[in-house]
């Protein structure tokens, strides 16, 4: 399990939905394994604040390992016309 403080934009990138305006790349690459939940932080948590909201965000590991990682990503960049 891997936890992180990341810009909120980000974090809301990776719990987006299909059909969400935010909805990308990186959003089917986290959803693809077990487990993903974010917490908002608020900016003036931290001395001194910085200027974007933030999220602690937690990503557990796959179970199982994929066979063909790149082959899948090229498919999933190429849906998402990032080629």
């Amino acid at each position: 399990m891997c936890s992180a403080n990341v810009p909120e934009e980000f974090a809301l990138r990776m719990a987006a939905r299909p059909g969400d305006k935010l909805y990308c790349r990186l959003s089917v690459n986290v959803q693809s394994g077990p487990g993903e939940a974010h917490h908002e932080i608020s900016k003036n948590s931290f001395r001194p604040p910085p200027q974007v909201e933030s999220s602690v965000v937690r990503v557990e590991p796959r179970n199982q390992v994929c066979k063909f990682p790149f082959r899948m990503d090229g498919m999933i960049r190429i849906l998402f016309g990032e080629e």
